[in-house]
């Protein structure tokens, strides 16, 4: 009996940990120096859309992607493009296609995100909240 109770009890465990990982926060990130403290929805899904590539201030932007290693870029392209991944390619297939537009750079790791978009002025890219350090600043959460 004790042991059908140990096993039911680490299932439930195991089933919340699951949940949480689930829904873990992904931040958007810019440069320290950058003077945007926020962003909107809007202006943020234009950046990864390549409909621009200019901060509302006028600065330009650098723009990454992280690679589809992980769940960030996936809870990042649904959450804040409410996109697919197959929807995102077919995009920007057409857009690379016609000359009209060319995807952002993918980085291969959030440690790399974090040390790119802290060394560069212009930098954008996204990570989960337990990459985030005091090099970067947050301007959108993504739940």
């Amino acid at each position: 009996m004790v042991t059908i109770t140990n096993f039911i009890r680490s299932t439930i465990l195991l089933g919340l940990l699951s949940l949480q990982m689930a829904s873990a926060e992904v931040l958007v990130i810019v440069n320290k120096t950058n003077p945007i403290n926020n962003i909107s929805s809007s202006d943020l899904k234009n950046l990864y859309l390549g409909k621009t590539r200019e901060f509302s201030n006028g600065k330009s932007a650098v723009i990454y992607n992280l690679n589809y290693k992980g769940k960030a870029r996936e809870q990042f392209e649904k959450g804040a493009l409410g996109k697919s991944k197959s929807a995102l390619k077919r995009y920007w297939s057409k857009l690379i296609f016609t000359g009209k537009g060319k995807p952002p750079k993918e980085l291969s790791s959030e440690q790399e995100m974090v040390e790119r978009v802290s060394s560069e002025a212009g930098a954008i890219g996204y990570v989960n909240a337990n990459s985030v350090n005091d090099s970067v600043k947050v301007i959108y959460r993504i739940r």
